[in-house]
């Protein structure tokens, strides 16, 4: 069903971004987010919105990589650096937000429809179930958000006037001292968090690859249209045709 695509791409999202300096591309997640989640948005509508913005978010990662040449051999590039890194975690948290609330919603909606057991999480040791769906997607989207803050965070030292360092004597010091620290000490943190989102996702989602009953359900399903509605999968392959 794609999930071992989207555990990749939620694992590609660890590490973190110094201003639109990105050593894993985000495209390379989302790209992964779009094939893993193809086939359950045949049937989905929910997962389908969901693709649709990964897309989205793939084609504005690839214009933040292209963003790059805007600083590089500029001298006063730290203006340029605060204003990249706002545009673009701006944008990215929204709609990262957006896809991640249509992609739950959906894996809740496939679950009444393919008879899942292990949508809302599976019971632990007393037998109760918690609901391992709303704290996986608000953790994912939590931790994305923090992402975004500290590629921020760092940049905004740049925006210190000079009249307002204060008295200039030997100790004292602008804030752009303290972006380099503050560069280790979000990204210490943000590869932290996410470890800990990395291991919430492959948890949730790999149980959903052993629910037998929900995966096979889905697979009769997908088999039975491709086998009887042809037509059905040519239309999406021409959309991507045309829009190529």
């Amino acid at each position: 069903m794609g999930f071992g695509l989207i555990i990749a791409g939620f694992v590609l999202l660890v590490n973190p971004v110094i201003n639109v300096f990105d050593v894993i591309p985000d495209a390379i997640g989302f790209a992964l987010f779009v094939a893993g989640l193809t086939k359950l948005a045949y049937f989905v509508d929910g997962v389908s919105k969901a693709r649709s913005m990964f897309f989205k978010l793939t084609l504005v990662e690839l214009l933040k990589i292209a963003s790059i040449f805007l600083i590089v051999g500029d001298v006063n590039s730290g203006s340029t650096k605060v204003l990249l890194s706002f545009v673009f975690g701006l944008a990215e948290a929204i709609m990262f937000t957006i896809a991640a609330i249509r992609l739950f919603e959906g894996i809740s909606f496939s679950g009444l429809l393919y008879h899942g057991t292990n949508v809302h999480g599976t019971a632990n040791r007393s037998g109760k179930k918690k609901d391992a769906l709303t704290k996986t997607r608000n953790f994912i989207i939590f931790f994305y958000i923090f992402r975004c803050v500290a590629t921020l965070v760092p940049e905004l030292t740049e925006l210190q006037m000079y009249d307002y360092i204060g008295t200039v004597h030997s100790v004292s010091r602008p804030l752009t001292f303290f972006k380099p620290p503050l560069y280790v000490l979000f990204g210490i943190i943000t590869v932290i968090l996410g470890v800990i989102c990395a291991v919430k996702i492959a948890k949730y989602f790999g149980g959903l690859a052993k629910d037998k009953t929900y995966c096979d359900t889905f697979r009769e399903t997908y088999l039975d249209a491709r086998e009887n509605r042809p037509s059905f999968f040519l239309a999406h392959r021409m959309m991507t045709s045309l829009m190529l």
